[in-house]
This record gives structure tokens, sequence and C-alpha cells, in this order.
């Protein structure tokens, strides 16, 4: 029983670790009365959520605060002395339903920063010693960063940063005339552990990324897998680049294959959607549908990246369906590249990998790339017989078993003896007289 304990601690505190998540206060007074949050210490609040949450209260709010920590951790939230909590008002805006508080958060810094610009008249740092303001009611978005430099305990400096909060939120309430939000929260988690020898993952950059080209764009992919009662491995096949309808917009259809036991299965889509952008591309949705691109799930994104850059993701991509009999897609991890989009090609001048599959032995089908990566190699695919698939020989042999069984009873049927001899009807009947007493 105590190994047990111990391998399910270490199974909750390899999940916290592996990835960057940091806590988040959100103070809006009640006004984002459908934001639900986890009371489950280990649930992760993904960027997509984030990216809801934060457009929501850019709709209802006059007016954005950013509260960072340089570090911030649960270990700062749950932390006390003899005082009690450092957040003292915080912990009384949480008891009247004025604020919220989500204790892991995914990259929650990173995403601010891309989605709501800071430039130097609405960025301020407040340090130990000073804590002066010039706020000014046409500021939509203000960050404030605070800057410790004096000689206290964490928890100290933690319980002066809730007064500040306390000060400056109302102070802007004041200020402007709508509602007013605030999100407190860090530029990191120093609990994660990266890099060295205490990095509980190998380095991507040691691990074999599959990679495809589509014209101007590059797409890697790294430890694929689709999850449906058992294990397949899901390899990239194929890319093509499609023009979109809406202006600006332009998308990536990526082809993936299933394999078990080094046959090919099923087909599936990923649909990756574009938003054409000066200095870059920005992605703002992934599509996942079967063979016959009927839609499973759609992921809304707010990924940007400047042109001829890898972006690489942060965090695995989980693909799952709300049916549950549909399969679950996890990619550990994934880089695209565009090129500058004035070079976009067309679609006919895109070449299509071709790969078997069905003789694959590992590593020595992908060609190694320059810089790092492999291609496919180009081979013939070997033709799959329909009758191979599971569902079909799953069918053929249950049909075998109840043949089988059906057989041996109409055998047994057949096997009967009727009678071949009856009474003639000339003969006399047997009456009740006849019987002795």
């Amino acid at each position: 029983m105590v190994i047990f304990s111990y391998l399910f601690v270490l199974y909750y505190i390899e999940g916290v670790l592996a990835l960057d998540a940091t806590p988040l206060f959100l103070i809006d007074n009640g006004i984002l009365d459908t934001v639900t949050t986890q009371t489950n210490p280990f649930a992760l609040t993904t960027l997509q959520d984030f990216e809801v949450i934060t457009t929501q209260a850019q709709t209802l709010s006059e007016n954005i605060v950013f509260f960072i920590e340089n570090n911030f951790s649960i270990e700062d939230v749950s932390s006390k002395d003899r005082k009690g909590t450092p957040y003292m008002h915080l912990h009384k805006n949480f008891l009247e339903r004025k604020a919220k508080y989500f204790p892991k958060v995914e990259e929650p810094y990173k995403f601010i920063r891309e989605k709501f610009e800071s430039f130097d008249f609405n960025t301020f740092h407040l340090r130990s010693t000073t804590t002066k303001l010039h706020l000014d009611e046409h500021y939509k978005f203000i960050y404030i960063y605070f800057d410790d430099g004096k000689n206290e305990t964490r928890v100290d400096t933690l319980r002066r940063h809730d007064a500040i909060i306390r000060e400056v939120y109302f102070a802007i309430r004041q200020l402007v005339k709508g509602p007013v939000t605030a999100i407190y929260t860090g530029k990191q988690n120093p609990v994660v552990v990266k890099g060295g020898s205490r990095s509980l993952t190998v380095p991507l950059q040691a691990k074999s990324w599959k990679a495809l080209e589509c014209g101007n764009a590059t797409f890697k992919f790294y430890d694929g897998k689709l999850l449906n009662g058992f294990e397949a491995a899901m390899r990239p096949r194929s890319c093509n680049y499609e023009s979109l309808r809406q202006a600006g917009h332009f998308g990536y259809n990526v082809v993936f294959d299933s394999i078990r036991n080094g046959v090919a299965q099923k087909s599936y889509h990923l649909f990756f959607t574009f938003l054409l952008q000066q200095a870059g591309w920005k992605l703002i949705e992934i599509q996942w549908s079967k063979q016959n691109y009927e839609e499973l799930v759609t992921q809304v994104q707010s990924i940007k990246q400047a042109w001829d850059t890898f972006y690489e993701s942060s965090s695995p991509l989980v693909m799952e369906s709300n049916e549950w009999y549909e399969p679950k897609l996890v990619i550990n991890s994934y880089q695209i590249k565009i090129a500058k989009h004035d070079q976009l090609r067309a679609p006919n001048a895109i070449t299509t990998p071709v790969i078997d599959y069905g003789t694959a032995t590992g590593l020595a089908d992908w060609e190694e790339l320059a810089g790092g990566g492999a291609v496919p190699r180009k081979r013939r695919m070997r033709p799959i017989h329909i009758l191979t698939t599971i569902p079909l020989l799953a069918g053929a042999m249950i049909g075998a078993l109840f043949l089988s069984v059906m057989s041996w009873g109409v055998q047994m049927i057949m096997a009967l003896q009727a009678n071949d001899k009856l009474d003639s009807t000339d003969s006399k009947g047997l009456s009740l007289g006849d019987v002795p007493d």
C-alpha cells in the first residue's frame, strides 16, 4: 500500500512539474459570471480556455490591469505566517465572489504579452521604495510589474503586493467609467523543473522529428499517438496548401496515417488555419477530421510567429471528440515554419511525399534534414486489402463462432430418431374396464 501511495504522489508531482503552469487570480467584481473555476488543484486551464476568459474580460470591461510577479507558484498562494495568509484582500474578494482563482494556467504571461500590447506609457515597475503611478483613463491595458529589492520575507512581500493590488484597482475603478478587470499572475513558475540533469523529459533536440514540407511551409511532429482502447502511432504522410475564401486566411491540410503492427489502418486530417499578418502569421484554428472529412473536433488557437522562424509548441496537442467512441489524438510536440507571405506558392507547386509504412522499420525510413529533423523516404506504398481491417476481422471471427454453434444445433436436430412404428387403426383401443383393480 505504501508503494502504491508513493507512485501516486510521483504521478501527480510529474504532472505538475512537467508543464509550465502558473497560478492566476481574476478580479472582476462579478461581471464574468459565466466563467467557472476548477476546485481540483491539479486541473489545468488550457490556452484555449484562458483565451475565452480574456476575450470575455476584454468585451465586458472598460480597462484590464495586469499585476505581474517575477516568480509565482502555488506555494506562494498557500504560504502563511503568524498573521495568516498574505492575501487578505484577495481572500475577501474571493469569498464575496468578486474574484476567481485558477491554480494552474498554461503559460498565462506569454499569452497575455502576445494578445495585449504593452508600451512604455502603459507599463509600470513598482519597487519597494517607489509605489507612485501616473495613470490615464485612456489606457485600455495596464501592466504593473513588482520589482522587489527590499530585505523581507516572501510572505511579507506578498502581503504588501496584496495591499498594492487593492489600492491600484480601487484607483482605476474611480478613474474610468466602466467596469475594470484585474489579472494577477507571474512570469514563470519557479517550481517547474527544466534543463540539465534535473529535467523530467528528454530534450526535444535529441528526439526524432517527422517533417513535411508544403510549399513554403514546414511542419514537424514528434510522438503522435491515437488512443482508442489501444495505442497506434500517428505518422504524417502528406500535406497540401489550401487558399480560403476569407481575405488574409490560408490553411494547410496534413494527412496522418494510424500505424499499428507496421500496417496503416486509417487516415485522419489535421487542418491548420492561419491568418496573414505583416510581420508574420497567426495560427487561429486546428481542425481534426476523419478520412471522409467528417469533423471530430476543432480547437481555437492564438499563436503568432514571425516569418521564416520555427514555432515550437510548449505543451502536447490533444484532440478529443465529445463522442466517447471516437479516438483521441495526442501529439507530444510540433513545430511550424512558414516563409514570407509574398512567396507563398500555388497548390500545384506542392509535392506530396509517399511513405511505405507496411515495411517501416523505424528511424531508417526517415532521411535526416540539415539542422535537425527528418523527412520520409519516397517509396511506393504497399496496397492493403480492405478485408485486413480490424473491424472486419473481428466481425468475421464472431460470425464464424455463431455459425459453428448453429451448425452443431442443426446437426443435433437432424440426428433425432422419430417413431417409425404406430398402432394399427383396426385394433381395439385400450379402455378403463380392461384395467384390473
